[in-house]
């Protein structure tokens, strides 16, 4: 079960505001009248009820306007891979000398919900680039993943393929990336309707794959050099 920052500090919020409704409900019971028990009480109730509706409010603003922004993107040069982030106001930097390896992953389980990712391990964490404010959280919890040193990449990132032609380029040429779930081309038709033209492709299963293969390994440098 993964860990919800949401769950907990409602659940911390919740706490406190039973606490102050239980000393409030001891106090009327047992006919104590003082400043200090009510003053108490109403601050635990009152409270967790603030910090919620400030906290949560400014969550959903910041989802709200952030569902106009342009979705994330990568980009790519000689050096790195930039996962540029306009929702959340930040960049990704991964240098190409920092990843170790790349396992790319097209046959994924029932439960997950995308199609095709990397998963991507380094040797050191992805350098995050401010481009604004921090979202809300990040600056309570900090960025999700800031100090991993692995990463996924699912493609639902418009950069994905992106990503591929410069993981071609700077890692390894021959990288393979073709549906492993594919097996032997059974049927082709096209439609050509006016002046589009649709094809669809019939293909027999492939056996004996995982769907996932290593499609970059770094070798490491040994010194064997006696002294």
């Amino acid at each position: 079960m993964k860990f919800s920052a949401f769950l907990f500090i409602k659940a911390i919020l919740l706490l406190f505001t039973a606490v102050g409704v239980a000393l409030l409900v001891f106090l009327f019971r047992m006919n104590i009248d003082t400043f200090m028990g009510y003053l108490i009480s109403g601050v635990f109730i009152v409270l967790p009820v603030f910090l919620y509706l400030c906290f949560f409010t400014n969550i959903r603003l910041q989802f709200s306007s952030s569902s106009t922004t342009p979705p994330d993107t990568i980009t790519y040069d000689t050096l790195g891979f930039y996962i540029v982030e306009p929702r959340w106001n930040r960049n990704k930097y991964i240098a190409w000398d920092t990843i170790k390896s790349i396992i790319y992953q097209d046959r994924p389980k029932i439960e997950d919900s995308f199609n095709t990712r990397f998963h991507i391990t380094l040797n050191r964490p992805v350098d995050i680039i401010p481009t604004g404010t921090p979202f809300f959280l990040d600056r309570i919890f900090g960025v999700p993943g800031a100090k991993a040193l692995y990463i996924y990449i699912t493609d639902d990132n418009y950069g994905f393929n992106t990503l591929q032609k410069g993981i071609q380029e700077h890692l390894n040429p021959d990288a393979d990336f073709s549906d492993s779930r594919k097996g032997r081309l059974i049927n082709e038709t096209r439609t050509t309707n006016g002046s589009t033209t649709q094809t669809t492709q019939q293909w027999e299963p492939r056996t004996g794959s995982s769907g996932h293969r290593i499609i970059y390994e770094r070798k490491e440098i040994r010194n064997n050099s006696r002294f």
